[in-house]
């Protein structure tokens, strides 16, 4: 995933392993307002369709959102790259 709403989320969000070669198939793009849920309460939108970036609706204005994401190949998931922090703006998304 290269940029989303401007911001680098990462570029090696892929499995450590002998398999590395193995060609990244998909994305999870995780999103939420409160980064101290655990994991399976942040909203998940798998963003295998369409590369590396991928647009949000529906974002409040003036929220605080928290993005993180985590490649996939055949060998399994990659570990989640850093959580970015995005301000909405006054206005809808």
């Amino acid at each position: 995933m290269d940029t989303f709403f401007g911001h680098t989320l990462c570029r090696n969000s892929v499995i450590n392993s002998a398999a590395a070669d193995v060609d990244v198939l998909g994305y999870l793009l995780f999103l939420t307002t409160d980064a101290t849920q655990p994991d399976a309460e942040w909203i998940v939108e798998d963003v295998t369709e369409g590369g590396t970036s991928t647009t949000v609706h529906g974002l409040s204005p003036l929220t605080t959102y928290y993005f993180k994401v985590q490649a996939h190949n055949a060998v399994g998931y990659g570990p989640h790259c850093p959580t970015v922090i995005f301000r909405a703006p006054a206005r809808e998304y």
